[in-house]
């Protein structure tokens, strides 16, 4: 293993102490306060990024409460992630143990996805001088092109590699990337010395198509914080209502994420004007509250489209669009929630629909990929055959014309979502680190 390499000849060296996550992982002295440093790779997007505008999504708020989770067991968390802006400064603290460090590559600007492919080079090279002067024992690298620079970083250094795909193009509804992406993922699946997932559905998935070993691959699922998402006291939730002009007889639905067609935002605004025209009396007292900037190519165009859609005749329904939110203050947004709508065509896992569980509010949600691991049919929320308007017009239909069965749901949704935490998955991250990098009892941190 590529661990080995590493550190083989320097491991009668090493002094360890137990890990404070109590799991039998070592940790290095290095930094004196017992901080191993693992480098994170987040080359397209930072987790400083405000999630739901561009490409800031689920992977910005996954890393975000990875890293942060992961200092707290030990590790010193060093996230290297793309420089954006000539006055973007170059390191920022976001936590004890936790760096956003922000490295040159290509110009100092925002690029598209098929743009940044060039620039991985430039990245690696700024990258490895920062892992060899750093000290850091582990790569673990977020989407596909962080998994290039990861990969091509490891063959300088000898590091090992984790990697988190959080999308594959295989999987997609509408893949991206092209053929170069399709066969990059085959490389990064077969050369990562572990490759994390969210679902059982997609670890048989990856490793069917890629021709993996089984042990090649664990299975991890997000998290969610139920320190800030949880149960709203009776005031927290009329003020929340408030805010977006929704008084006590009103029914408030959120779609929360980016404006584009891969999430799915024309689904929701449709399925509400479907609505109108099924059940008036009930559609007119929804308030849709569509919660997210455009992204992508087709994200402004969609925006038009649904902004046309919300004033057209057959709309009976209030439609209101509210920018992107930081993670922390989302919760206001589901606080205010009757009911979240996940229309996404594809989705790896639905960090949305998990922390809108957290805080008592049913998930309508399309049966695809990691939905149907978020959301429990009949006991959290409902689950639609297939991303389609009217289907999501049925079951919000139903959903929202019964009382019982939304309080129900409610307490079901918050049941659901104690199984997800992300103490669990920092210590489940630590328990494959220390298998990694731990050899003959030394670690190999350091």
């Amino acid at each position: 293993m590529k661990a080995e390499a590493q550190c083989g000849a320097k491991r009668e060296n090493r002094a360890s102490v137990s890990c404070p996550a109590g799991l039998g992982c070592r940790i290095s002295p290095l930094l004196g306060d017992h901080m191993r440093p693992v480098a994170y790779i987040s080359f397209h997007t930072s987790p400083l990024d405000l999630p739901g505008e561009g490409d800031a999504g689920g992977l910005n708020t996954y890393l975000r409460n990875l890293v942060s989770h992961m200092a707290k067991l030990g590790f010193h968390c060093d996230v290297f992630t793309r420089q954006v802006s000539p006055s973007q400064p170059e390191v920022t603290w976001v936590d004890a143990g936790v760096r956003v460090i922000c490295l040159p590559a290509g110009p100092a600007r925002p690029l598209e996805k098929d743009e940044l492919v060039a620039h991985v080079e430039d990245f690696v090279e700024a990258l490895v001088p920062r892992l060899k002067s750093g000290g850091h024992c582990l790569l673990h690298s977020h989407y596909w092109l962080s998994g290039l620079a990861a990969l091509a970083a490891s063959k300088v250094t000898a590091l090992p590699v984790v990697h988190t795909a959080h999308t594959w193009a295989r999987l997609r509804a509408l893949p991206d990337g092209g053929e170069s992406r399709l066969n990059a993922e085959n490389v990064l699946a077969r050369s990562a010395d572990l490759v994390v997932v969210s679902t059982d559905h997609e670890e048989k998935a990856i490793v069917e198509s890629c021709n993996l070993l089984p042990e090649q691959v664990r299975v991890i699922s997000p998290g969610v914080d139920h320190e800030r998402f949880l149960l709203p006291s009776a005031s927290k939730r009329v003020q929340a209502r408030a805010e977006i002009g929704a008084g006590p007889d009103d029914l408030v639905v959120v779609c929360v994420g980016r404006v584009q067609r891969l999430k799915g935002t024309d689904l929701a605004v449709k399925a509400v004007q479907m609505l109108s025209k099924q059940m008036p009396s009930v559609a007119s007292r929804i308030i849709l509250a569509v919660v997210g900037g455009a992204s992508g190519a087709d994200g402004r165009q969609m925006m038009e489209h649904i902004r046309l859609l919300a004033v057209s005749a057959e709309m009976r329904a209030r439609v209101v669009f509210l920018p992107p939110r930081s993670h922390v203050d989302l919760v206001e947004i589901y606080h205010a929630a009757d009911v979240c709508l996940a229309p996404a065509r594809s989705e790896s896992f639905g960090l949305v629909a998990l922390e809108a569980q957290a805080c008592g509010v049913p998930v309508v949600a399309a049966a695809i990929d990691g939905l149907v691991c978020a959301v429990r049919d009949g006991e959290s929320g409902l689950l639609v055959a297939r991303p389609d308007p009217n289907l999501f017009a049925v079951a919000l239909g139903r959903l929202l014309s019964d009382d019982e069965l939304r309080t129900r749901l409610s307490r079901g949704a918050r049941e659901a979502s104690r199984a997800y935490s992300w103490e669990l998955v920092a210590k489940q991250h630590c328990r494959e680190y220390d298998v990694l990098l731990e050899l003959d009892g030394i670690a190999a941190c350091g």
